[in-house]
């Protein structure tokens, strides 16, 4: 009964649900059998708040994303987690009063962790604000290539061609991986 072995366990069934969703039913028993080894252990809570999520069960999904921030209240993933079930569940004020606990997070706050926020804000329909806190995120780390290529998508994603290609040109210049991003906007391509 080692809480490790749980934890892989809840990301393969994790995994697993996204082809058959049945693996999400498997998964709260596993959790559940994590949570008593490891109570503290904050990625079951995580692992928890996705399987609600799987079942819409968004209640219980902002319960378990809570107690991830209660155990963990200075790590980035526990807040955009919560961030991203208050925006599937269309709590938009809570949202935006995550997000500026989540901005406020300071030195632990990653180029990964920027993108993860740019989208989970863009999936929700919040355009506006992703591109804000992308915008920050090139300020503060302007030689992170995918930054660019994030808020270039973003823009293209609000119709703002120029602004998408000039974003592109840059994450371009910084890495050229992301050339074939900036053909496809010049050829009015879509962002893949």
């Amino acid at each position: 009964d080692n809480a490790r072995h749980y934890a892989f366990l809840t990301n393969l069934y994790l995994t697993a649900a996204n082809l058959d969703v049945s693996y999400a039913e498997k998964n709260l028993k596993v959790i559940e059998q994590g949570i008593t080894l490891s109570p503290t252990r904050t990625p079951f809570y995580y692992s928890l708040g996705r399987v609600y999520i799987t079942k819409k069960l968004y209640d219980q999904a902002l319960e378990a994303f809570k107690k991830a921030v209660e155990l963990s209240p200075k790590v980035p993933d526990a807040h955009l987690n919560l961030l991203a079930a208050y925006v599937s569940s269309d709590k938009e004020a809570e949202a935006l009063a995550e997000m500026d606990i989540i901005r406020n997070l300071g030195g632990n706050f990653t180029p990964t962790n920027y993108i993860t926020f740019g989208r989970v804000l863009r999936v929700g329909g919040l355009t506006e604000q992703a591109i804000a806190v992308l915008l920050e995120s090139v300020d503060r780390y302007p030689e992170e290539a995918s930054l660019y290529s994030e808020l270039s998508s973003v823009y293209f994603i609000a119709n703002n061609k120029a602004k998408a290609i000039e974003y592109a040109e840059k994450a371009a210049q910084l890495d050229a991986q992301f050339a074939p991003l900036l053909d496809e906007l010049k050829k009015g391509d879509s962002v893949k």
